[in-house]
């Protein structure tokens, strides 16, 4: 992404995508909380980053909003600061990454396992020889799934793994293709759904084995996965996999973040499931009162978010003004509605039409 000073630029320098982490120096706008709870001190994202840091037991947050309030912006911008502190942080795209149609717990654990190992490895830490020897034996048992047979060359007869230094390279490899025969091969996750499930108390207590290997070598910073994405989940499937496994999923051994499809909070069945976990909802930025009125705050501090990725002279703030309070505040909805207009005006005031379909705006103090 580049900092758009024409307006041809605004495309790329206002893509739906959520910042990366290192995109946020330049691209990042501090300050939006405020405007999103009315409180500059209350900050749900921050209530997640001081949980992550607690050396007591471990947390299982649920974090939920509307889509395109800017979560996935959130959750990496805190794992950059969680890692700076010298945490292991892991983010899953579980959109990328999963089959969302047709996902279940035993996914969600698979992966847990795989990258814990690539927070092992990319953090240069070790793993006892005897954890890597149960990960292999757990999987070298499963003869139904095609993985079997690799790891019969990696492991040899005994199901142990010959060289040592090499072992979670190999276990690692494995891994990538039981992670891409999840999203991709309905058949042979169901195998691997039936290896977790039968053996499914053997392969938590690897995840915890692991676990507590990174805290000893991280100084007793324990490591942080997120799943972000889960809250594009249809109701349904959401709720086969929150309300049937709310247990087994906040009981792990390091902090676990999930993103939580919004409209749950005040389905009837979310009591089952509330008690599990810490709720955390991060809102929109307040464009309105309850007056039906601008704010005027919010709408101010969207201008400062778009001026970190554009020139302000390229659109006519009057319009800016339209847009921020036609979309409500959803930054995903505002960069959208950019993008379109730019793309068929190709000229300053690339919002234009929308003048002749809203009405004169006047701010209030």
């Amino acid at each position: 992404m580049k900092y758009a000073v024409k307006v041809s630029e605004i495309v790329n320098a206002f893509s739906q995508e959520p910042l990366e982490t290192g995109q946020m120096d330049m691209f990042y706008c501090n300050g939006t909380m405020e405007y999103r709870t009315d409180d500059k001190y209350n900050s749900p994202v921050v209530d997640i980053f001081e949980g992550c840091q607690s050396t007591g037991e471990c947390t299982a947050f649920l974090l939920s909003g509307h889509r395109g309030c800017g979560k996935s912006t959130e959750l990496n911008k805190m794992s950059e600061r969680l890692t700076e502190k010298g945490y292991p942080v892991k983010i899953i795209n579980c959109g990328k990454d999963l089959d969302l149609f047709n996902i279940e717990y035993f996914d969600l654990f698979i992966i847990m396992g795989i990258v814990l190992l690539e927070i092992v490895e990319e953090s240069g830490f070790k793993i006892k020889n005897e954890i890597l020897d149960n990960i292999i034996g757990f999987w070298d048992s499963s003869t139904e799934i095609p993985v079997y047979q690799k790891i019969k060359k990696v492991s040899g007869r005994t199901g142990i793994l010959a060289n040592k230094k090499d072992s979670l390279t190999n276990i690692l490899d494995i891994f990538t293709g039981i992670k891409t025969d999840l999203k991709f091969s309905e058949e042979i996750r169901k195998e691997y759904h039936k290896k977790i499930a039968i053996c499914f108390s053997e392969w938590v207590q690897m995840l915890g084995d692991i676990s507590d290997e990174i805290t000893k070598q991280a100084d007793g910073r324990r490591p942080v996965v997120i799943f972000d994405g889960l809250d594009g989940l249809g109701p349904e499937n959401a709720k086969a996999l929150f309300y049937n496994h709310a247990a087994v999923l906040s009981c792990m051994k390091f902090h676990v973040i999930y993103t939580f499809p919004l409209t749950l909070l005040y389905d009837k069945g979310f009591m089952s499931v509330e008690n599990y976990f810490k709720i955390k909802i991060l809102p929109f930025i307040k464009t309105r009162t309850v007056e039906d009125v601008p704010f005027r705050d919010g709408i101010n501090i969207i201008y400062k978010i778009i001026e970190k990725r554009a020139d302000l002279s390229l659109f006519e703030l009057s319009v800016l003004e339209k847009l921020a309070w036609y979309t409500g505040g959803s930054l995903k909805d505002l960069f959208y509605v950019i993008n379109i207009h730019q793309q068929k005006e190709q000229c300053v005031g690339i919002v234009k039409p929308f003048q002749k379909k809203m009405p004169a705006m006047h701010w209030k103090n």
